[in-house]
């Protein structure tokens, strides 16, 4: 018995992303997306956000092989959270 090498493509797959996106990233239909999430129980529009492990399931489904694609690091010295801005006066306007 011979062992079959394992010819799945890796995709890596944001934490979230629409489901358009993702059929980008995999080259078919967002309708065949589409089918695969409703086969799964989820019923999403193409411009609809779907997380990770729904794309995940997706992607194995079509002979992908999934992997997380890591978080952009902030800059060291960058803040963590944007600051707010000021509202503006109505007398200087």
């Amino acid at each position: 018995m011979t062992a079959k090498s394992s010819s799945r493509t890796t995709v890596r797959i944001p934490d979230a992303l629409t489901v358009k996106e993702l059929a980008d990233l995999l080259r078919v239909s967002p309708v065949e997306v589409i089918k695969r999430l409703m086969t799964n129980g989820v019923m999403a529009a193409q411009n609809q956000t779907i997380d990770y492990d729904t794309a995940a399931i997706v992607a194995v489904e079509l002979g992908f092989e999934p992997e997380l694609e890591a978080a952009a690091e902030p800059e060291p010295g960058a803040p963590l959270v944007e600051p707010e801005e000021e509202p503006d006066d109505p007398a200087s306007l």
